[in-house]
């Protein structure tokens, strides 16, 4: 749970640091715990996570599979090539969608919101993706229509 907690804090208390203050940010925790670290060298401690089944820490790159792609399938827009960032994204949705929390991915067009959640929820049997796109003339009634279809709602205040 230390190093669970340790993590964490990379993570949620640098959650809103641009990539270079947050690896500073995890350095100097380094300097300063007393918890078992990750080893120094070529990477930051930003660059590993602690497994619940072992508790040790691994490299977030050793979970990125090493794929050949058929040269035609490159340009399909649901091929998904995964790095560390796509399998650290794939992981915090898993975690939020496995709890059943509500969440928004923001970003500007193209940095990979939609391919993101598709791979995610590819990987999860159990969920159902739909689309649901919005225009100045969607209704109310449409997305409640959408919903009663899919979905159990509840009317609340």
């Amino acid at each position: 749970m230390t190093k669970w907690v340790v993590f964490c804090s990379f993570w949620g208390v640098g959650g809103s640091m641009n990539l270079q203050t947050r690896t500073e940010f995890s350095e100097e925790i380094r300097s300063f715990s007393t918890v078992d670290m990750p080893p120094t060298g070529d990477a930051s401690p930003l660059d590993y996570e602690v497994r619940v089944d072992d508790q040790s820490w691994h490299l977030w790159k050793k979970r990125v599979p090493n794929v050949q792609i058929d040269p035609s399938k490159v340009i399909d827009a649901s091929t998904v090539i995964n790095t560390v960032d796509t399998c650290r994204h794939q992981e915090v949705l898993c975690s939020w969608l496995s709890e059943h929390r509500p969440f928004l991915l923001c970003g500007p067009p193209g940095s990979g919101k939609t391919m993101t959640l598709m791979a995610t929820l590819k990987m999860l049997t159990d969920m159902e993706m739909i689309f649901i796109n919005f225009s100045a003339s969607t209704l109310p009634d449409l997305i409640l229509k959408t919903f009663d279809h899919y979905c159990e709602y509840k009317k609340t205040p």
